[in-house]
């Protein structure tokens, strides 16, 4: 059994390969992902990293996912390298998206 920690350091570890970021999402609200996620096109989302493929989020994280949701954020759910590759794969295919704002 991993732990969640590993997880996130995989994660990290392997966004940064492709040339991505996947900071630490330190938040006041119970809950809330764990990581922030960018892409070199442009997708942003937000990670919830568990210590096992099928270990669900709790109620209180569900309520949070569908907060940002709602607000057109993905929320992803990852617990094993296979769900890593999936969200890269995911986000290799999203169209370029534009920065709005800053110079």
């Amino acid at each position: 059994m991993a732990r969640e920690k590993t997880v996130e350091n995989k994660l990290k570890s392997r966004i940064e390969e492709i040339g991505g970021a996947c900071e630490k999402h330190i938040t006041t609200f119970r809950g809330d992902p764990d990581r922030l996620c960018s892409f070199p096109n442009g997708y942003v989302c937000l990670a919830e990293t568990k210590w096992l493929e099928d270990v669900k989020p709790e109620d209180h994280q569900l309520r949070r996912h569908g907060f940002w949701r709602k607000r057109g954020m993905d929320v992803w759910v990852i617990g094993c390298a296979e769900h890593i590759e999936q969200l890269i794969d995911f986000a290799g295919i999203q169209t370029a998206r534009l920065s709005v704002g800053g110079g």
